[in-house]
């Protein structure tokens, strides 16, 4: 198989999974159709407690974050991505925001973040980070061919769910009927 080429006109040997998290549904749809159109298999998430709902069924390869959502903010998920999978590999998270201040990278970075892309997302923007983050992962099946799986989604890291509930907000695990 050649590699992909992207919309970005970057080419990668393979495409990858990616959640994307976005309130705005044009945003979301908007970025969707750019990640889909250039190979990428993309998971979509309105909200933090929905992000982490999808990031512990599927071992994503790329989370691009908005900043600014009501309830569980963008910063606030990404930090709670970072405690649920502090064992296992480090998964990029890309901040999108309208801010892009000084202050506000600081502030990116130390929820967890590893690149920000402002908004409006320009598209040549968008490609160029993706393909950065893209290149600095080694995914499993790269590594060791996965037997019998096809193309089917690859499961979620090993994450002890029970671990990955005591460390978020009891708020959000008194919302789900069953954890499990």
């Amino acid at each position: 198989m050649g590699p992909t080429v992207y919309a970005g006109g970057f080419k990668s040997p393979r495409g990858g999974y990616v959640l994307v998290v976005e309130d705005n549904l044009v945003n979301l749809r908007l970025t969707q159709l750019l990640l889909e159109k250039a190979g990428f298999t993309v998971t979509t998430a309105t909200s933090g407690p929905d992000a982490l709902d999808a990031f512990l069924e599927v071992a994503f390869d790329l989370v691009l974050m908005d900043v600014q959502m009501p309830g569980m903010d963008g910063l606030e998920t990404t930090a709670a991505i970072r405690r649920i999978s502090e064992a296992g590999a480090k998964v990029p998270v890309v901040a999108l925001t309208a801010y892009a201040m000084q202050r506000d990278r600081e502030r990116f970075t130390a929820a967890g973040t590893d690149y920000y892309i402002a908004k409006p997302v320009d598209r040549e923007e968008l490609f160029r980070v993706v393909e950065r983050c893209m290149n600095s992962i080694v995914r499993k099946d790269e590594v060791q061919p996965p037997s019998g799986s096809g193309d089917a989604v690859p499961a979620a890291p090993q994450i002890d769910v029970h671990k990955a509930l005591a460390v978020l907000p009891a708020s959000l695990v008194e919302r789900r009927e069953d954890p499990l």
